[in-house]
């Protein structure tokens, strides 16, 4: 008999505290049999750690319920509710204040009590006794942020689960080996994997994995020739003799002359002042060795980024320093020659000749990266860092999006962040994997502002309304906002920079490998058919003057009726939005105002 477990998904669950009310209902969660659950009232995983004196495992999921539960004064107790609204749990206890109460046995009802510096999140749940999803203890804390509740899978002797496949490069071509990766999750211990592969549906044949880094797995599929369709699937064993087999995944190799996407990375903007190297190589605009074997052979703190997407197929270049940014001329390394333009955190704010060419671009089907960082990381001491640059290019106008700069909060966050609205979204789930949040050490946050883009939204958010990955499109281009660098750094680069690999902490490099593919498949342009002419839409700056201040809602509408610029009560002087050519209306207060022609 062949078994597969399936994670338990949380969303819409509730934790109830009694006495004093309140709740907290989660969003997509998912726990796997023999995973923990850390609800942390209001602290991030990081300063949990370090308050508690602990290292949180592989098989712990936290979340940080901003302040919501949690709130041990005395006299609580807790239940815990599915997504039907039905109990499923309940504590036999009641809290009081120093206190940290932990279950005797999944299978049991049974409760101790201890002191609060007692306490061990993450770890001491006594399962195997099929219980489901139940709270295994709670605990006050010396400081209110750090209390917390544990809740504990427990899905009795389940066999090994396969989660999150991917492979490198996703498109193999003639001739090259493929790895595959995937994490193989089990509540005791994996004693015996193979991946299976059959080329050109030959008969399969199986190999033992190459190297396992914590739980996953990485093996190789030997090169095979161009339109060979390759299948593959895996096989696990626990130490229970539990057997697991995943789905069949599958790919054809590609021609060798096959060139994916173009992907352009800037460093026309100290992108490497102090201690930053966010940069794939020293070598440009082509990095060297032209065709490396592993990431480091390419000198850069993303390296790594640039390496992946190269064994994927893709053409990586780099836009060196003293550059300009242009769109529309003759230049080999001007945007219309590539699909996905990528700023890692720029130190210098763009002229006015290169924000025309970076809308241009969007607007016209190019897809923006935009990487920042959190607030006062101006490392060149110029008076600007990357989320001032970025406010500065007109983010909040085109693309609906806000940094958090000096005297907004909050403009530094350290968190891993798994607070993801819509679990299909293509720089979720794509071709590189399936992510289930981000890491963040001091990064920044992006403010949603559907009244300027209604396409704007948050992939991965800080809270309820504030998000750490951003999206949005524009003309029939594709733009996201990720808030911070350290997840893209790989700890490599040039002598002398202290770098961290952030790479490959939680399902970074997902999230970056992801959103670089749905920028590269936005579009090839936005065109104009006159004359059965093909015209390109090429974008400027419009300005239209106020003589008076206006205390009302202003707005600028194409002549499809779409909103290219909203706002609330303009003082006097000029507005000013990027479009193309053409015919506008004006209104005020929903009243047209006046006809406007560029």
């Amino acid at each position: 008999m062949f078994l597969l477990i399936i994670s338990l998904n949380l969303n819409g669950y509730t934790l109830k505290e009694y006495n004093a009310y309140h709740d907290y209902t989660f969003g997509d969660v998912n726990v796997l049999p023999g995973e923990y659950v850390i609800v942390s009232r209001d602290a991030d995983k990081a300063s949990f750690e370090s308050f508690w004196g602990i290292t949180l495992g592989s098989n712990v999921v936290f979340v940080n319920s901003q302040g919501a539960i949690p709130q041990i004064n005395g006299d609580e107790t807790f239940s815990l509710y599915n997504n039907n609204g039905v109990m499923i749990d309940t504590t036999l206890f009641t809290m009081n204040s120093g206190e940290s109460w932990y279950r005797e046995s999944t299978g049991s009802n049974t409760w101790y009590s201890r002191a609060s510096g007692e306490a061990d999140p993450g770890s001491g749940a006594s399962g195997g006794n099929d219980a489901g999803l139940v709270i295994t203890e709670v605990s006050d804390a010396s400081s209110y942020i750090y209390e917390f509740i544990e809740l504990y899978y427990d899905a009795g002797d389940a066999p090994p689960e396969f989660r999150d496949w991917s492979r490198l490069p996703y498109t193999p071509v003639a001739g090259q080996e493929c790895m595959v990766m995937v994490r193989i999750v089990d509540n005791s211990a994996v004693l015996v994997d193979s991946l299976f592969y059959s080329i050109a549906y030959q008969s399969f044949d199986g190999v033992w994995h190459d190297s396992v880094k914590s739980d996953t797995f990485f093996y190789t599929i030997p090169p095979a020739n161009s339109e060979d369709v390759v299948r593959y699937f895996g096989f696990a064993m626990d130490d229970s003799s539990n057997i697991s087999y995943s789905d069949t995944f599958s790919y054809t190799v590609g021609d060798t002359s096959t060139s994916q996407y173009r992907i352009l990375f800037d460093f026309t903007k100290e992108e490497d002042a102090g201690n930053a190297d966010w940069v794939i190589d020293r070598d440009w605009p082509d990095p060297y060795p032209p065709d490396p074997s592993v990431e480091s052979d390419w000198l850069g703190g993303i390296s790594a980024w640039g390496f992946e997407l190269h064994s994927a197929g893709w053409e990586v270049k780099t836009l060196p320093p003293e550059s300009s940014i242009t769109y529309g001329t003759s230049s080999p390394l001007d945007l219309s020659k590539f699909d996905v333009f990528v700023i890692p955190e720029p130190q210098n704010p763009f002229s006015y000749s290169e924000k025309q060419a970076i809308f241009n671009f969007v607007r016209n089907g190019g897809g923006l990266f935009m990487v920042a960082d959190h607030n006062a990381s101006d490392r060149n001491n110029n008076g600007w860092d990357s989320p001032r640059v970025f406010n500065d290019l007109g983010i909040l106008d085109s693309f609906g999006m806000h940094l958090d700069t000096t005297g907004e909060s909050p403009n530094s966050v350290s968190d891993t962040f798994t607070i993801i609205p819509d679990t299909n979204n293509p720089i979720i789930k794509n071709d590189f994997g399936v992510a289930h949040g981000i890491s963040f050490h001091l990064g920044n946050v992006a403010r949603i502002e559907n009244s300027y883009n209604p396409s704007a939204t948050g992939v991965i958010l800080y809270g309820t309304n504030l998000a750490v990955v951003a999206s949005c499109t524009f003309g029939n281009g594709r733009v996201v906002l990720i808030g911070d660098s350290s997840p893209c750094d790989d700890g490599t680069g040039s002598p002398g920079n202290t770098l961290y690999d952030g790479w490959n902490e939680y399902d970074d490099r997902i999230v970056f490998l992801n959103a670089s593919l749905w920028l590269a498949r936005g579009g090839m342009g936005v065109y104009i058919n006159q004359d059965k002419k093909e015209k390109t839409c090429f974008i400027t700056s419009r300005a239209f003057t106020f003589d008076n201040s206006i205390n009302g809602v202003v707005a600028v509408y194409d002549a499809t009726g779409r909103i290219i610029f909203e706002k609330s009560s303009v003082s006097k002087g000029d507005i000013v939005w990027f479009s193309c050519s053409g015919i506008y209306l004006l209104r005020i207060n929903g009243e047209v105002r006046r006809l406007i022609v560029f």
